[in-house]
């Protein structure tokens, strides 16, 4: 058997460059001739070479020139570890803290609430307690209500409008007889009996929020036209009276040889427009005919005069009031005055006489 040939090592080999790889080397190597690039080849193959024997034969000087140049590196990484350190430490402190002091105001809220939960009383007997005091105020707000309802009711808020006429009409002229007559049926509210006249006079009091209508207006007149009263007066406290006067102060209606009086709104304003109408009706009842329109426009003139003067009443009645007090107050300071003077006299006297 044969022996096996030796395989011995290529020592040639062909290479190709492609120079399109390296655009950057020099424009000379794509002229140069294969020996100009052989040598080329062989020095680099020799730097290669000397590269691994220097760094293999000379660690410890690589060492040495590494460990220059990454100490300071070491040192930084060194003090960024401890700086690193502190902090964690400080976050760390500081998250304690935190956490005590939130323990500490659980603990402390915790206690005013029960401190506030012994001092208050249980939300029952709170609600009992508040219960117990509605409960007045419910029987207020109820009576209330019913008292409403009942004011609204027009026969109820007719005779209550009829009561405040009554009453003004009595304060003013104390010497007339002046008496309700709204139970009596075919009748008015009020019937007046004039002091000054002698006639007689029917009064119908209305309270609507609306005008009077035409209804409660023919009414009236066939109540008064029936009783033969000289005049017959309708006051609407709050509201206009419609046809006859839905505004203004008031009309005067002269037929059959009877006045009629319409007067809308007559509590809105003033209470002096109920006294003028009955002081008008005294000089109508001596009258028999109608007024002209310059009579009815002297008559509104001379109602602004009226209350003109009463407002002068009122005021100086004000004042007499006042002045009455301050004469009191006068009296009442003039009898120490008095004694002052006397016991003056009396001590002169006594000092006169000690010395004689």
């Amino acid at each position: 058997m044969a022996e096996p040939v030796e395989k011995k090592p290529r020592r040639t080999r062909t290479i190709e460059l492609d120079l399109e790889r390296s655009p950057e080397w020099p424009k000379w190597v794509e002229d140069a001739e294969d020996s100009a690039l052989l040598e080329l080849f062989e020095i680099g193959v020799k730097v290669k070479g000397s590269f691994a024997i220097n760094i293999t034969e000379n660690s410890e000087y690589i060492e040495k020139i590494l460990g220059e140049k990454l100490n300071p590196v070491y040192q930084q990484i060194n003090a960024m570890s401890t700086q690193f350190v502190k902090v964690q430490n400080g976050v760390t402190t500081s998250l304690t803290n935190m956490q005590s002091g939130v323990m500490a105001m659980n603990t402390k809220l915790v206690g005013e609430v029960q401190e506030v939960a012994r001092k208050v009383p249980p939300l029952d007997s709170l609600n009992s307690k508040i219960n117990e005091v509605l409960r007045p105020v419910q029987r207020c707000d109820d009576n209330l209500i019913k008292l409403v309802n009942k004011y609204e009711n027009p026969a109820i808020k007719g005779a209550l409008g009829e009561a405040e006429v009554l009453t003004i009409l009595r304060d003013h002229f104390p010497n007339y007889t002046i008496r309700s007559v709204a139970g009596q049926g075919r009748k008015a509210d009020i019937e007046i009996t004039s002091a000054q006249s002698s006639q007689k006079y029917l009064v119908e009091v209305k309270d609507h929020e609306r005008a009077v209508p035409a209804k409660e207006i023919e009414k009236f007149k066939k109540n008064v036209s029936d009783n033969k009263v000289k005049v017959g007066i309708l006051f609407s406290l709050r509201s206009g009276i419609s046809v006859h006067a839905s505004h203004g102060r008031f009309t005067i209606k002269f037929e059959d040889n009877q006045y009629y009086i319409y007067v809308p709104n007559a509590l809105k304003e003033r209470k002096d427009l109920i006294v003028w109408i009955v002081v008008l009706a005294d000089q109508l009842a001596v009258l028999n005919q109608g007024l002209t329109d310059t009579q009815t426009k002297v008559v509104t003139n001379l109602l602004t005069e009226f209350q003109q003067s009463m407002d002068r009443s009122k005021n100086c009645k004000t004042h007499l009031e006042a002045l009455k007090g301050s004469v009191a107050a006068l009296e009442e300071n003039m009898e120490p005055l008095l004694k002052v003077i006397q016991n003056a006299k009396t001590k002169l006297n006594s000092a006169l006489n000690k010395n004689s």
